[in-house]
């Protein structure tokens, strides 16, 4: 069975006929942190979806920023497609971090970007995809 979907790293190797054709949640994670590595930031806030694949983001993103020596002063989760998450996002808001990490997948970072954005949050935010859906919901607030 091929998998071009599921970026979990809890079903890496668990099937002997289950292959993956997308990079897994530990790779994608790792990567998007380079970003906050190289503008030396340290106060990481995340927005993490609360399903699987979220989580699995979320574990790798945690260890790497740790080993790094960053500080995770906020951790909000959600399911991807909420259609309100003004809570999370005050609460980010209010940790003042360096930057606004994004542990989940189409469509919920957009709407994280766009509410992240009207509540007045002006830091750099990362995460593991960019879709034209997502850029829909966040309309403008993707620009840059």
């Amino acid at each position: 069975m091929l998998d071009g979907g599921s970026v979990s790293d809890s079903l890496v190797g668990k099937f002997s006929h289950l292959f993956h054709n997308r990079a897994v949640s530990s790779v994608l994670a790792r990567a998007a942190l380079t970003i906050p590595k190289a503008k030396k930031l340290k106060k990481m806030a995340v927005m993490a979806a609360s399903t699987d694949d979220g989580q699995s983001l979320l574990r790798v993103s945690r260890a790497d920023w740790n080993a790094y020596g960053g500080t995770i002063i906020d951790v909000e989760q959600a399911l991807s497609n909420a259609g309100n998450i003004d809570t999370q996002i005050a609460k980010l808001r209010t940790s003042d971090p360096d930057f606004l990490a994004v542990s989940e997948f189409s469509p919920g970072p957009g709407l994280v970007l766009k509410r992240a954005r009207e509540f007045g949050m002006q830091q750099p935010i990362v995460g593991v995809e960019y879709t034209a859906e997502i850029a829909k919901v966040a309309g403008d607030f993707a620009n840059g």
